[in-house]
């Protein structure tokens, strides 16, 4: 089986790795220093992106699209529920409930709400609007929908009316510019990952900082 081949999209899916040397980086500023629940929480968060994200390079170069659709949901996923640390009382607090077997949407914020999906990806779009169409988008990814059900037809010819139907686990028919917009959307939400992730390595750092300080 021939990976895709379309120069525009294997170039677009190189930039996921500039993308993953942030992560990498984060890691070792994380995982260095005193140790709080929120390394545990923020290194398992971490190392999850950097597992989707190479499975969902490798799928795509093995031409399949909607097993990475639904990656794309799985990483805002990630997004989400580390966002939610930034909205309790107490982050490390959170983070140990969590690793106890809490769930986050059983956890309140600081203002009492608690964290279902719906709350969490209403409070991130107040600082990035386009979370919510792309939460949406992702959704309809993961359930079965006209989506999946139509694209079992290859081609259609408008003159003589004959689809042409193809069923194999493989989605050679898709447009390179359908592709490429997944990738955009899976560089986007990784990144804001990485822009989430960066508050708590600034967080760790002033903790240090403070720490070291003469009383």
């Amino acid at each position: 089986m021939e990976s895709i081949a379309d120069d525009r999209v294997l170039r677009n899916l190189e930039k996921i790795d500039q993308v993953l040397k942030k992560s990498y980086q984060q890691l070792m500023e994380i995982i260095s220093g005193s140790g709080y629940h929120m390394d545990i929480y923020t290194t398992g968060t971490v190392k999850r992106s950097l597992s989707l994200a190479n499975a969902f390079v490798l799928l795509i170069r093995n031409h399949n699209f909607f097993v990475p659709s639904a990656l794309l949901r799985l990483q805002m996923d990630n997004c989400l529920r580390y966002h939610a640390t930034y909205l309790v009382a107490d982050p490390d607090e959170f983070a140990e409930a969590i690793l106890n077997g809490d769930r986050v949407d059983h956890y309140r914020d600081r203002k009492n709400k608690r964290m279902r999906d719906g709350y969490l990806v209403d409070s991130l779009s107040d600082q990035y609007p386009w979370v919510r169409l792309l939460y949406s988008e992702a959704c309809r990814d993961i359930h079965l929908s006209d989506k999946h059900l139509l694209s079992i037809f290859s081609y259609s010819d408008p003159e003589s009316f004959i689809s042409h139907m193809e069923v194999s686990p493989f989605d050679r028919h898709i447009d390179s510019d359908v592709w490429n917009r997944l990738i955009d959307h899976f560089i986007m939400i990784t990144a804001l990952l990485n822009t989430l992730v960066e508050g708590w390595v600034r967080e760790k750092h002033s903790r240090k900082s403070d720490s070291d300080s003469p009383k």
